[in-house]
C-alpha cells in the first residue's frame, strides 16, 4: 500500500511538475519550434497550434500607422484561443481612454475606446505576458503595438509669414493647411474683413489662394473657423484660425544710422544703437564674437557681400526688439545692449518683414586716436577709465585690404610709431592689452561718428598728445538697458 501511495505521489508530482513547465515557462516554444516541430507536416503543426503558447499575430490599426482616425477601434488577432478575462486584465493603453472590451471570437479581441483618440497622439497599447490562453499558458512574450491619431486639419503656413505684421502692396495672399481640404467646406468657414474688392479663390493642393484688390493702408482680418474638414476623412478644424496684417505702400527697410559699418562702445557699460526702421514688426538682433583678422577683413567686403555675410557658429546672444513702427512711416529707433566685455563683435539685425542690416561693434576699455604723415604713423593708446597713457599695448596696422603694415608695443605714453610704405590706402589700427582691445580708423568717414552712437558723446574735456596737439577726450554716457544679451527674449 505504501509502494502504491509513493508511485501515486511520484507520478502527480511529475504531472504537476509538466503541467508548471507547460503553462508557466512559455520560454521554450520557439526553442521547440526550431527543433522539434521544425520539420513536422503542417497538418501536425495545425493541430499543435492551439497547444502553443499565445501570441499576437496581427492587430488593426498596423504597427507604426500614422493615418489612424480619432474613433478607431483595436482588434487584435491572437494565434490560440484565449482565456478572456486574462487578457481584459493584462491589456493597457496610453493615453488612458474609458471603452467597451469585445470578442469576435475566443482568439479575436475588440477594443472600442468611448470617446476619440486624442487628434496627433501616439497611441500605445501593451499586452503583458500575464494575459493566457485557453489552456491558461502564459503570452510566450509581451505585445506592444504603437500608431498615430490623424492630427485635426489646421494651417501650417501663410504667404506672407504670420509673423509679418506690414505687407508690401501685395496681389494675393495664401493660406497653406495641414489636410487636403474640402474646398466647399473651408470657404463656407471663411471670413475677411474688410471684404476684398475682386475677390478670387484658388486652390493648388493644399494650399488655398486669395486674390483681388488689397488696399494700401488697409488691415485686413482673414478668418477661418473651426468646423472647416479636410477632404479625405471629414475631420474637423479644431480650432478657429486667424491672421491679421496691414497692406503699405511702402517697402519694409532696416538700417544702421549713421555712416559706415563700425560702432564703438565703452566695454561692461550699456549702449544704444541707432536704426532707422520702415513698416517693421520687430528687430530680431543676434550678436556674435570676433577675432581681430576677421573684424578688418569685413572693413573690405563689398556692399553686396556685407549684406549677406553672418558669421559661422552660433551667437553668444539672441534678443529681439517690438518695433515703433507706424505704416508707411520712416522712423527712428534706439537699441540698447547690455554691457559687453572688451572685444570685438558682429552684430546681425533682421524682421519678419525681411530687410537685414549689420553692425561691427568695438566694446573697449580705451581709446584710440591714429594720425599719420605720407610716410609715418602715430597710434595713441589712452584708458577711459583716467585718461591715462595705456602703456605696452599692443598694436598692428592694417592697410583697409586687410594687409599688416606695422605691429610693435606702445611705449611709457602709450604712444606707437611707425614707418610706412609708399602709397598705402586708409588704415585702421587694433590695440590690444590682457584684458582690453580697442580699434581706430584712420578715416573716421567710414566708420559710424561718436555723436552718430546713442549713448556716446564728445565733451568738451581735451588732453595733450605727444606730438603737442590737443585731442578731445571721447566718454560714453551709460543708459539703461532693456533687452539683456544672454537673459533676454529668446527665439
Amino acid at each position: 500500500m505504501k509502494k502504491r501511495v509513493a508511485a501515486l505521489a511520484i507520478v502527480l508530482g511529475c504531472f504537476i511538475g509538466f503541467l508548471t513547465v507547460f503553462i508557466e515557462l512559455t520560454e521554450i516554444d520557439p526553442f521547440l519550434r526550431r527543433t522539434v516541430l521544425w520539420a513536422a507536416p503542417p497538418q501536425l503543426k495545425g493541430r499543435l497550434r492551439p497547444w502553443r503558447a499565445p501570441l499576437v499575430i496581427s492587430s488593426s490599426p498596423k504597427q507604426g500607422q500614422s493615418d489612424v482616425l480619432p474613433r478607431s477601434s483595436i482588434t487584435l488577432t491572437f494565434l490560440t484561443p484565449m482565456n478572456l478575462s486574462t487578457v481584459e486584465r493584462n491589456i493597457s493603453f496610453e493615453p488612458q481612454v474609458s471603452g467597451q472590451f469585445s470578442w469576435q471570437d475566443r482568439r479575436t479581441f475588440v477594443f472600442t475606446p468611448a470617446q476619440p483618440w486624442p487628434a496627433g497622439a501616439t497611441v500605445a497599447v501593451e499586452v503583458s505576458r500575464g494575459a493566457r490562453s485557453w489552456l491558461l499558458r502564459r503570452m510566450e512574450e509581451p505585445f506592444s503595438l504603437y500608431f498615430t491619431i490623424l492630427a485635426s486639419p489646421m494651417v501650417v503656413d501663410t504667404e506672407p509669414s504670420q509673423q509679418v505684421q506690414y505687407v508690401h502692396n501685395p496681389d494675393h495672399i495664401a493660406i497653406t493647411f495641414s489636410h487636403l481640404m474640402d474646398k466647399a467646406s473651408v470657404e463656407s468657414h471663411l471670413s475677411i474683413e474688410p471684404q476684398i474688392r475682386d475677390l478670387e479663390l484658388t486652390w493648388a493642393e493644399e494650399t488655398l489662394t486669395i486674390s483681388g484688390d488689397l488696399q494700401s493702408g488697409t488691415t485686413y482680418q482673414v478668418t477661418v473657423t473651426k468646423g472647416a474638414q479636410d477632404a479625405d476623412y471629414s475631420l474637423s478644424m479644431a480650432q478657429d484660425f486667424t491672421w491679421a496684417f496691414t497692406v503699405v505702400e511702402r517697402r519694409p527697410d532696416l538700417s544702421v544710422a549713421g555712416p559706415g559699418r563700425l560702432g564703438m562702445g565703452e566695454a561692461e557699460a550699456p549702449f544704444q544703437l541707432p536704426f532707422t526702421i520702415l513698416n517693421l514688426s520687430r528687430i530680431d538682433l543676434a550678436l556674435y564674437a570676433l577675432d581681430g583678422l576677421t573684424f578688418v577683413a569685413l572693413q573690405n567686403l563689398s556692399a553686396e557681400d556685407w549684406e549677406q555675410y553672418r558669421p559661422e557658429g552660433s551667437p553668444i546672444g539672441e534678443w529681439s526688439v517690438s518695433s515703433e513702427a507706424k505704416a508707411d512711416r520712416e522712423m527712428a529707433q534706439k537699441v540698447e545692449v547690455d554691457p559687453l566685455p572688451p572685444g570685438l563683435y558682429f552684430l546681425a539685425a533682421g524682421s519678419p518683414e525681411g530687410p537685414r542690416a549689420s553692425q561691427l561693434l568695438s566694446a573697449s576699455r580705451s581709446v584710440l586716436i591714429l594720425k599719420r604723415a605720407p610716410e609715418q604713423v602715430l597710434v595713441w593708446v589712452v584708458a577711459l577709465a583716467d585718461g591715462k597713457p595705456a602703456a605696452d599695448s599692443e598694436v598692428t596696422i592694417y592697410e583697409k585690404e586687410g594687409q599688416a603694415l606695422a605691429a610693435g608695443r606702445t611705449d611709457r605714453e602709450g604712444v606707437f610709431k611707425s614707418s610706412l610704405p609708399d602709397e598705402t590706402g586708409p588704415l585702421l589700427a587694433i590695440a590690444q592689452r590682457e584684458d582690453d582691445v580697442a580699434v581706430c580708423a584712420e578715416e573716421w568717414s567710414t566708420v559710424v561718428s561718436p555723436e552718430a552712437m546713442g549713448g556716446i558723446s564728445r565733451p568738451a574735456d581735451t588732453m595733450q598728445g605727444p606730438d603737442g596737439s590737443t585731442r578731445p577726450v571721447l566718454s560714453l554716457s551709460k543708459g539703461s538697458p532693456r533687452r539683456p544679451v544672454e537673459g533676454a527674449e529668446r527665439r
